[in-house]
């Protein structure tokens, strides 16, 4: 095993009118051991109180073979699986509940699917040499046709209108993370809306917008912004120079109330009541600048 940590993870938004995304976990042999354990992160990148995503799991199964195998709850963050196969993949499947609308969370509904990594996927901590835990990592997004995704993580692939893990049509994109850490920061905006792009100083740029009350956003307020948005880069490169790593992606959430911010290695999740950008409101696009910048 080269370059791979023959670990991947597979999401399905394409149920998500139940507010579920469904999940796998497909870790691949050699093992080291005939208890392989998965555990959630409980700490998400940016945000610094410990999390309980394990309340949001259930429907748990883990199979070999295409038969179950036993596992077991452990503490408030873990799965210990009995390996039956030693030469066989081990594949788990569960839901996560998405319904805590939050930057610093996994949400799912009809119109979207906001997917935080430390929220959504076990991870392999026994059971497999630990030196593939900080490998390239498989990420792989079913989701209702006509859907696109934003996200820092590195595309692959594409391919269109095939089965989802559940059965419904999809799309397909398949992503890669060069390691762990940035598998658990590569979070993931999916929904109808362009990925609007631009560049400045040669850097690439994409904002992601959705409405939770799916509402149409003031064009001539979305122009506005971008236009400020460039301003803002522009100084930064100034200050610090331009950044030599991949484009940026910004995910803007518009809602009734809910404000938060969430900073990435590559990309931002911010949120703001949607009345910034309605025209007349001063002071709340200036939060909205602020809270980009």
């Amino acid at each position: 095993m080269t370059n791979s940590s023959g670990v991947s993870f597979t999401i399905d938004a394409t149920d998500g009118a139940s507010r579920y995304l469904h999940v796998r976990v497909s870790v691949s042999p050699p093992f080291n051991s005939k208890k392989l354990i998965l555990k959630f992160p409980r700490w998400v990148p940016g945000s610094y109180f410990i999390r309980e995503p394990m309340q949001y799991l259930t429907g748990i199964s883990c199979k070999q073979n295409g038969k179950n195998i036993e596992f077991n709850r452990k503490a408030v963050d873990s799965v210990e699986i009995k390996i039956s196969d030693l030469s066989s993949d081990v594949v788990v499947d569960y839901k996560i509940l998405g319904i805590e609308l939050s930057v610093r969370s996994t949400h799912i509904d009809s119109s979207h699917l906001h997917m935080m990594p430390p929220f959504t996927f076990l991870l392999p901590t026994s059971g497999i040499d630990k030196s593939r835990m900080d490998m390239k990592h498989k990420i792989i997004l079913h989701c209702p046709t006509k859907w696109t995704p934003a996200t820092q993580l590195t595309s692959s692939d594409y391919k269109s209108e095939i089965d989802s893990i559940i059965g419904n049509q999809a799309d397909c994109y398949v992503f890669s993370a060069p390691n762990r850490d940035e598998l658990l920061d590569g979070i993931m905006e999916v929904n109808p809306n362009e990925n609007i792009s631009f560049k400045v100083d040669g850097r690439s740029h994409i904002l992601k917008i959705w409405d939770s009350g799916n509402y149409t956003t003031n064009q001539k307020m979305l122009e506005r912004f971008i236009t400020d948005m460039k301003k803002i880069i522009k100084e930064y490169h100034a200050l610090f120079g331009v950044p030599v790593w991949g484009e940026y992606v910004t995910v803007l959430h518009l809602t009734e109330k809910s404000r938060g911010g969430l900073e990435h290695l590559n990309s931002q999740s911010s949120m703001l009541p949607r009345i910034c950008l309605i025209d007349g409101h001063d002071d709340e696009y200036r939060d909205l600048i602020s809270l980009f910048s």
